[in-house]
């Protein structure tokens, strides 16, 4: 598609036409080419968003998120060793240009519990999954500066959450007890 106006579209073309035939005054004949160059844009647009909806219904099919296991995170890896189109896809609009609240879409809490980038603390390493590390570094690299940051940061971020989910539901099993 081009954005050049008055280029031949293979697609039928729309073109107002003036209710009263052909306009005398060049004001309306200013506000009918611009009419004009409207309806080239919308159709344009059209088959731009057929695209996009026909790319989300073939990334909606890929159901390997969240990981969940150390098993599924090796078979993902292997996988991005020959397609990561795909996957990117999936996880750009998983994570929704907010790594830090959505990390665990992409991974499951057993993941994000027992796991950070390199792997120290007593904790596995992302880093050993090469491929995997490098696809969410690129993901999030469309939204933000510092990837390698970010992804730290959303990790930390996860495991907060879930401690506090799980000091909550402390708290609330025990108010619970105290009530029997």
């Amino acid at each position: 598609m081009s954005n050049k106006p008055g280029q031949s579209n293979p697609a039928k073309k729309i073109k107002y036409s003036h209710p009263q035939g052909n306009p005398s005054c060049s004001n309306c004949q200013d506000v009918a080419k611009k009419l004009d160059m409207v309806l080239e844009i919308l159709a344009e647009h059209k088959v731009l968003l057929a695209r996009l909806a026909s790319q989300s219904i073939f990334v909606d099919e890929i159901s390997i998120f969240p990981i969940n296991s150390e098993e599924k995170l090796e078979e993902f890896d292997k996988s991005l060793e020959t397609k990561t189109d795909p996957y990117m896809r999936q996880m750009k609009n998983l994570i929704e240009s907010n790594p830090g609240r959505n990390l665990h879409k992409i991974f499951d809490r057993e993941i994000i519990m027992n796991f950070n980038v390199d792997g120290t603390f007593g904790k596995k390493g992302l880093r050993d999954y090469g491929n995997v590390l490098a696809v969410i570094l690129d993901v999030i690299s469309t939204f933000s500066e510092t990837p390698d940051k970010t992804l730290r940061d959303a990790f930390q971020r996860q495991k907060k959450k879930y401690f506090k989910q799980n000091s909550r539901n402390k708290g609330q099993n025990e108010e619970d007890d105290e009530e029997r």
